[in-house]
């Protein structure tokens, strides 16, 4: 709370979105790493995980995950 970010955010935080683990490019259009991270922490949180774009260079994407 109060703007401290929770363990699942600080793991989050600063990670590579690519689709595999310690790939050297960023892949925007497949951030799986990213819900593998979130599904560490509970199952069901990698469903409800939102990427933002701090540099504004990318446009916003919505994951369908099935």
């Amino acid at each position: 709370g109060a703007g401290i970010p929770g363990p699942l955010e600080q793991a989050l935080i600063g990670s590579k979105i690519n689709a595999v683990e310690n790939a050297p490019v960023i892949d925007y259009s497949n951030p799986v790493n990213i819900l593998h991270i979130g599904r560490a922490y509970d199952p069901c949180s990698a469903c409800a995980v939102h990427t933002i774009d701090l540099t504004g260079k990318n446009a916003p994407k919505t994951l369908r995950i099935v």
